[in-house]
């Protein structure tokens, strides 16, 4: 089955960083500025229409309604999901 989603927001999630001590361990006491990315939330929703003439019309009949947030935190993942851009989405049986 295929479903079409449209990415609705992109949320970086960010950590505070720590002062490191002599033997490598964070500092807890010495919070730095900067934070850290440690992930995204990606908020995504059923692409619909009550337009019959609208060529999503279609997608709306098999999926009125849906909702997909995922948090992504492996790096090599940022970056790929794009605020207003549509995405389809295959749910095939996982063994």
């Amino acid at each position: 089955m295929r479903a079409k989603f449209q990415c609705q927001g992109v949320t970086e999630l960010k950590n505070t960083t720590y002062a490191k001590k002599e033997d490598g361990s964070s500092d807890y006491s010495k919070p730095l500025p900067e934070l850290a990315k440690y992930g995204e939330a990606v908020d995504l929703w059923a692409v619909h229409s009550n337009d019959p003439l609208d060529p999503n019309h279609m997608w709306s009949e098999a999926t009125p309604s849906g909702h997909l947030n995922m948090v992504i935190t492996n790096p090599g993942a940022f970056g790929h999901f794009e605020v207003g851009k549509k995405y389809f989405i295959d749910l095939i049986p996982a063994e």
